[in-house]
């Protein structure tokens, strides 16, 4: 072999190597639904500056464009039974949190002005947690709600009570304000639920009572609402919360877009993409997306098909049948999110939906295109923990 046919050999093996990458390049990799992995190294497609080596691919032109600033709140609990306390999330990814909203104080069934802590929190541990939270540069929202009495009967009287006594509501918001300075909290999250439809304007006028009383001293605000695709004034679980009226009194709206499927349902998706999309798109046109945060469930439940409520699970439960083998992953496309199906030792058949963190890139995905404030997670401790490299990936953390 000659040296000019030598030449056109090693050229010819060059360009069958650089059409190889083109091909690879242009096929792409696997992807975790959601998730954008890259497709690697990218053929240059210009000429070289002159004085470089022409077999070397050409810097980037440009830098890849900063991630947006945006707001994140992990709602923040003790012990619920098998599922750890929130404060190891905390710890380990304070770097990704602008806020935790403690779900730390009960309305007092019998004197409905006055709060009253959680069995799982109690004050010693809770000031503890806000001077760990503040060490690390996150800010702490103490949470207040009418849940968790043994009886939904129960939350719906205490805040009839307080929405017809304006006194009362008053003097609550006077305890609200004392207890900020008391514990050195940074704000107040309202979340009020079980609101009747024919209670809608006596709800608005409550949260105004506490909202221009914290407010008024500098206390941010928020509050937790329940979902909706429209505005329907007489639906029973929706229906009493004016999404305008309620966002032109706080400083922040978190929308409670989970539960699409759960206790009250049969078998779904906790928060099926297009479900979520529809909210944030129907919330959008009520409240300033400055205003506006989206909510992640970070949980699952499991429908047995004998039982009448579904199991409550956090990621690792979730997971638990995949990793012994007795389940099978799937993925379901319609939702977006991650399911499975089992039979137990006694051969009942169980449906599992949950949450991952190819389903979380889904939704926050929303806070880019909406230009929302941010995000929340119901409830730190309960997640998968490779969703917080996906939020690292996608926006910082104010």
């Amino acid at each position: 072999m000659n040296r000019m046919q030598w030449q056109l050999l090693t050229r010819l093996a060059r360009w069958i190597g650089i059409l190889l990458i083109v091909l690879i390049t242009a096929t792409g990799c696997g992807k975790v639904p959601g998730i954008s992995l890259g497709t690697g190294t990218e053929v240059p497609t210009q000429p070289p500056p002159s004085g470089t080596d022409p077999d070397l691919p050409a810097e980037e032109p440009h830098a890849p464009p900063a991630l947006a600033i945006r707001e994140v709140v992990g709602y923040y609990t003790g012990p619920e039974g098998t599922i750890p306390t929130s404060e190891s999330v905390l710890v380990s990814q304070a770097e990704h949190l602008s806020y935790i909203s403690g779900f730390w104080y009960q309305i007092d069934p019998h004197h409905i002005s006055e709060l009253r802590t959680m069995d799982n929190a109690p004050e010693g541990e809770i000031r503890r947690t806000v001077d760990l939270a503040h060490s690390l540069g996150v800010k702490v929202e103490a949470l207040f709600h009418n849940l968790l009495y043994g009886s939904g009967n129960i939350s719906r009287t205490v805040i009839n009570k307080l929405l017809t006594d304006p006194q009362a509501a008053s003097k609550l918001a006077d305890n609200l304000l004392a207890l900020v300075e008391q514990m050195a909290f940074d704000g107040i999250n309202i979340d009020i639920e079980w609101v009747a439809p024919a209670s809608r304007d006596s709800f608005t006028a409550f949260v105004k009572i506490i909202a221009d009383k914290l407010r008024s001293a500098g206390v941010r605000v928020s509050i937790s609402v329940p979902a909706k695709t429209w505005d329907d004034p007489l639906n029973g679980w929706a229906g009493g919360y004016d999404y305008a009226a309620l966002g032109a009194l706080v400083d922040r709206v978190m929308l409670m877009t989970y539960d699409e499927h759960g206790y009250s349902t049969g078998p779904g998706a906790v928060a099926s993409s297009g479900w979520v999309r529809e909210v944030v798109s129907y919330a959008v046109r009520e409240i300033p997306a400055e205003k506006l945060l989206v909510g992640l469930p970070a949980y699952g439940f499991d429908w047995a098909s004998n039982a009448y409520s579904p199991v409550y699970l956090d990621y690792k439960r979730a997971m638990a049948p995949v990793e012994r083998g007795q389940a099978i992953l799937q993925w379901d496309t319609a939702t977006n999110v991650p399911k499975y199906f089992y039979r137990d030792h006694s051969g009942v058949l169980h449906q599992v939906w949950f949450e991952n963190a190819a389903s979380s890139s889904w939704k926050l995905d929303l806070v880019q295109e909406f230009n929302l404030r941010g995000f929340t997670l119901w409830r730190l401790g309960m997640e998968d923990p490779a969703m917080w490299a996906v939020v690292g990936q996608k926006l910082i953390a104010e």
